[in-house]
């Protein structure tokens, strides 16, 4: 972006810069959540749920297998 680009141009560069930004941080906070909520650590902050934000994740597991479920809506996804 030089000094000579129109600012019309900037400006959608660095609003398709922000979409992306914000596109990878939901990617992460999805990860993040599985993650903390398959671990079932008290120690680990209670994340909600990336795709009702309305939940709580909640895990479960047992000998050969471990489950992420929401409270609130109805996802479920084994780790």
């Amino acid at each position: 972006m030089g000094d000579d680009t129109p600012a019309e141009d900037r400006i959608a560069e660095l609003e398709a810069k922000v979409q992306r930004l914000e596109e990878n941080v939901e990617e992460q906070r999805e990860v993040l959540s599985l993650l903390a909520a398959g671990q079932q650590s008290d120690n680990l902050p209670k994340l909600g749920c990336p795709y009702c934000d309305e939940g709580t994740l909640i895990g479960s597991s047992g000998i050969s297998w471990e489950q992420v479920q929401c409270s609130s809506c109805d996802f479920k996804q084994y780790l």
